[in-house]
């Protein structure tokens, strides 16, 4: 196909807008090329001394203004701040967000944690603390556990009002399991004084006693099936509501038979 020719008129207009089309091109090149060359120049003849005072002139404008900390119960703020080395009037370029949560997750309560930046000024440090769950006894010494079974590196307070947890391996059970007693039978957790963790695997509880002078009853759980065999407490426990003489040790651990032995009268043990 042969192109359609232009007419004089429509051939100018064409030649006007090319020419108007390569100058812009042209005026864009010079303009790049310019820039380009000064800053060549401006790097060669200045160099580190301009980019020293471009920095300096950059940390003067964005500094720390705004310092929020959010999640903090056990902790204190100026725990974290003397952590993480944060202070209003520090540099945000200076901030090193991985480092600081790093020191954060260090300290005793800090499970988690979360360290943003916003320009030009602002800081925000988000965490989450660890929940106490159970005391732990090992070697005559009380740790304090979390939900997840690790220790959380605190005093402990005499009455702190957790469940005592006694053997080797109760860190890594004790948690789940009480979380699982409490979903099974939570009426024998306002009870539930201590939990020992046997070397078969099974555990023993100890429930308070509402006589002082009489000693913790002892629940002997089977290994398998302890809500089952809790439930078969309950019931039995409803039945004998009456009963004159209260529990010392309930042995649960036959499926379908429950052995009892009762504190002893005084006027029996005078005899």
């Amino acid at each position: 196909m042969k192109r359609a020719r232009l007419k004089k008129p429509e051939r100018r207009a064409y030649n006007a807008r090319e020419k108007r089309r390569n100058g812009r091109n042209w005026g864009l090149f010079c303009l790049a090329l310019l820039m380009l060359t000064t800053i060549t120049f401006v790097t060669v003849r200045y160099g580190p001394p301009l980019y020293q005072k471009l920095w300096t002139y950059a940390d003067h404008l964005c500094v720390i203004k705004d310092l929020t900390i959010k999640g903090t119960v056990k902790t204190k703020p100026q725990a974290i701040l003397q952590a993480t080395g944060l202070y209003k009037g520090l540099p945000l370029r200076l901030v090193n967000v991985q480092a600081v949560q790093q020191k954060l997750i260090q300290l005793p309560w800090i499970a988690q944690a979360s360290v943003k930046r916003a320009w030009p000024w602002q800081v925000t440090v988000q965490v989450r603390e660890r929940t106490p769950a159970a005391l732990w006894q090992h070697h005559n010494q009380r740790y304090l556990l979390d939900t997840d079974g690790k220790i959380i590196d605190v005093p402990v307070r005499a009455q702190s009002g957790l469940v005592l947890l006694v053997g080797e391996n109760a860190p890594h059970k004790g948690p789940a399991f009480l979380k699982a007693l409490k979903a099974h039978c939570p009426s024998l957790m306002a009870h539930l004084d201590m939990a020992h963790l046997m070397p078969s695997g099974r555990w023993d509880l100890y429930l308070k006693n509402d006589d002082a002078a009489k000693s913790a009853l002892r629940l002997q759980l089977p290994r398998d099936n302890f809500a089952q065999a809790l439930r078969r407490f309950v019931v039995f426990k409803a039945q004998k509501v009456n009963a004159k003489h209260t529990f010392k040790n309930v042995d649960l651990r036959l499926p379908h038979r429950i052995l009892v032995t009762h504190h002893t009268p005084p006027t029996a043990a005078r005899r």
